[in-house]
């Protein structure tokens, strides 16, 4: 299960190193160049690379995954818990961003019932 969410990170993160404009146009986001594309490479991009990795790197250390996957579920459902604001303050939500909710919802559930699994070895 962590190998799913890391490859889900893992999309995520190379789509957005390559192609950071496209990237972003479903977020209705317009980006500047060097700046706005800079910005989505380094938190969509490196930074999900970075997580896809750390999942990936504690498959098979049970000493750190269940910090790892702590982090990471948190994060996740913090990310959630910002686009719940948003809906507040703005009075509505997307139905791409409620999509991404239950997305994070779900992603952040799966691994945080990673963190005391057995070892893959």
């Amino acid at each position: 299960m962590l190998y799913l969410a890391a490859a889900c990170f893992a999309v995520m993160g190379l789509t957005a190193l390559a192609a950071p404009v496209r990237f972003a146009e479903p977020l209705g986001l317009e980006l500047t160049p060097r700046r706005g594309t800079n910005e989505v490479r380094a938190v969509y991009g490196g930074f999900g690379l970075a997580i896809a990795a750390l999942l990936v790197a504690v498959v098979d250390a049970p000493d750190l995954r269940p910090g790892a996957c702590a982090a990471v579920a948190i994060a996740l459902y913090g990310m959630a818990a910002g686009r719940f604001v948003s809906a507040i303050v703005e009075r509505g939500m997307p139905p791409l961003m409620a999509f991404f909710v239950l997305f994070e919802i779900g992603l952040g559930t799966l691994v945080w019932w990673q963190r005391h699994m057995p070892s893959m070895a």
